[in-house]
């Protein structure tokens, strides 16, 4: 049953994508990140913005995962991310998680909840907040954004071992600035 909801979602997603004419393919690597604010599942506010600029909240990198809950890949990343965030986030690298799709926030809260997910969640049920400035095509979807908000990494769909080249990635990252630091 899962599964077949599940197709129909994406099919749905892709139907009014293509009606819209909205066809595109993802972001690439090295490009500047879009900036969003979205409203996460506690009613705050998240802005993308400070995180990737100069300032206080400014972080070493941001990892943002594009999901839903109903998708079967994005159950299997999701204790992997929550293992990252529990070794990163010490680190300096802030995880943001976007729940993408029309599944109901009730889903999107369960979801949250069953992986005990710790970092930042937000809710994009029409993909026009977050979304749709980074034009995937598959979910989860996955970016690594450095400090100075370019796009260094990303990942369609997930598969066994993926957390491994994530926190290489993030291990890189923070080596490239250490070492800017030192000099």
């Amino acid at each position: 049953m899962h599964k077949t909801i599940w197709y129909v979602s994406i099919a749905v997603v892709l139907a009014m994508r293509l009606e819209s004419g909205t066809v595109w393919a993802q972001l690439p690597e090295g490009s500047k990140a879009p900036t969003f604010t979205i409203k996460t599942l506690d009613g705050k506010t998240f802005d993308l913005k400070p995180l990737i600029s100069p300032g206080k909240q400014q972080k070493s990198a941001v990892v943002l995962s594009f999901w839903a809950p109903l998708c079967p890949p994005c159950r299997s990343e999701a204790p992997h991310l929550q293992k990252l965030y529990e070794d990163y986030n010490r680190k300096g690298i802030a995880f943001v998680g976007i729940a993408t799709g029309a599944d109901g926030l009730s889903r999107v809260q369960r979801f949250v909840t069953d992986y005990k997910l710790a970092y930042t969640v937000g809710w994009d049920p029409d993909e026009t907040k977050a979304a749709l400035k980074y034009r995937f095509t598959s979910i989860p979807a996955l970016f690594i954004i450095d400090s100075k908000g370019v796009i260094r990494r990303t990942y369609s769909g997930y598969y066994p071992g993926m957390e491994k080249k994530i926190a290489k990635k993030l291990d890189h990252i923070l080596a490239e600035q250490a070492k800017s630091k030192a000099t």
